[in-house]
């Protein structure tokens, strides 16, 4: 599979001092995207990136993405425009060092690190992983039609339950007779 966006980057040498990557993705870069995160489009993808060496073999990147996108709105299907600005960190380190890592040493801190080795880590692939992340499951512009006022609201199956019971119901009707 050919990625979205290639942005190949040695994390040793930027962490020396090599400049610091970022890209802004090309039309055809965007449509691609927006075909893998499943939007209806992407505009004005952008992204930087900063690579720190830290103690233990481990290299910290910070990554911020901006992104313009449209999706289709869960009610009416009709273009939502929405703006992703996220700013990111992962934690790389070189499988040697890994496999040496004191799991006790850690003291009970659980930190995600993805293992590296002599090739070049794509950030493109990783700025399309957390795009996907950022994007809103539920985008919602419009009011429905049939809907007047905006009164359909999605919630889980949990809350749903919650407040369909008849628990509920008294519970709402004791607080009537209390503020009446």
């Amino acid at each position: 599979m050919t990625p979205e966006i290639s942005l190949l980057v040695d994390l040793r040498a930027v962490a020396k001092g090599q400049k610091a990557p970022r890209f802004s993705a090309t039309p055809k870069q965007c449509q691609a995207v927006a075909r893998r995160v499943d939007v209806l489009e992407v505009g004005d993808f952008k992204a930087s990136f900063a690579v720190y060496k830290k103690p233990g073999g481990v290299y910290l990147v910070e990554g911020h993405i901006i992104a313009n996108l449209v999706q289709a709105c869960v009610r009416t299907l009709k273009p939502v425009p929405g703006l992703i600005d996220e700013k990111f960190q992962v934690s790389f380190m070189r499988e040697p060092a890994f496999a040496e890592r004191d799991l006790e040493e850690d003291q009970g801190e659980i930190e995600d690190i993805e293992i590296f080795g002599d090739e070049p880590v794509n950030l493109g692939e990783l700025a399309i992983q957390y795009l996907s992340l950022a994007i809103n499951p539920f985008p919602a512009g419009e009011i429905a039609p049939g809907d007047p006022g905006g009164r359909v609201a999605f919630h889980s199956e949990e809350s749903f339950r919650e407040k369909s019971s008849p628990f509920a119901a008294l519970k709402k009707i004791r607080k009537n007779k209390e503020e009446g």
